[in-house]
């Protein structure tokens, strides 16, 4: 699938941000977070304040609401609600460190501690 930014753009006018059945995916070269309705063709352009430098990963906790998404550019774990609000660095990793993608879960938030 490719999209094209006036395609995007349309749609992110005219669409709502959607809670149910739904597909999150990025555009690392564009620094964006996109999400796609299942029942629909609709595309939105997730509003989060500080646009991602290169996200590489995205995932969504149901249980909070929240979006996370690994920037390899700014070395950062990053959350947002849905809607762009409550967005902060989640986690910062150091120098060295390996960035890599990884799948979000409510059971592994609290095994490791990192419940909120």
């Amino acid at each position: 699938m490719q999209l094209h930014t006036d395609e995007v753009l349309r749609c992110a006018r005219s669409a709502a941000v959607v809670y149910d059945n739904f597909l999150l995916f990025v555009d690392g070269p564009q620094g964006k977070l996109f999400q796609m309705a299942l029942t629909g063709s609709t595309v939105l352009e997730l509003p989060v304040s500080s646009k991602p430098q290169n996200p590489v990963a995205v995932d969504f906790d149901p249980v909070t609401q929240s979006v996370y998404w690994t920037d390899i550019e700014s070395r950062t774990v990053r959350r947002a609600t849905l809607n762009g609000s409550n967005q902060e660095i989640f986690l910062q990793l150091q120098q060295g460190d390996t960035v890599q993608p990884f799948p979000v879960s409510s059971a592994c938030k609290k095994s490791a501690n990192l419940a909120e």
